[in-house]
């Protein structure tokens, strides 16, 4: 059976440190550290371009096999329909996605 895990990146910096991109904290690299030592291993990895998520995949201990940039790239509609945040609160986020997704919407 394939299987699909989808992934956000590990804890950034914060304030005048954050810097474009929001690269990994020390603490973000050690919480990718701890995790990617208790995963894999996987046929493939995907990141977006946006560095932090390149940053956690390496921290984790796995090569990442290919950049898409679309991974990133949400339209506004999109953030619109499912806010910035909130959705990581939503009880069944993955539900409540593909429920929208079947409902036509951005």
């Amino acid at each position: 059976m394939r299987t699909l895990e989808i992934r956000r990146h590990a804890l950034t910096k914060k304030g005048a440190d954050r810097g474009h991109g929001s690269h990994l904290s020390a603490e973000g690299v050690a919480q990718a550290r701890r995790l990617g030592a208790q995963m894999g291993p996987f046929d493939r990895v995907l990141t977006s371009l946006i560095p932090r998520t390149l940053e956690t995949a390496l921290a984790m201990g796995f090569a990442v096999d290919e950049q898409l940039d679309v991974l990133g790239d949400i339209p506004a509609d999109v953030w619109d329909e499912i806010g910035h945040q909130a959705r990581w609160q939503w009880p069944q986020a993955f539900v409540t996605f593909a429920e929208q997704v079947a409902g036509g919407g951005p």
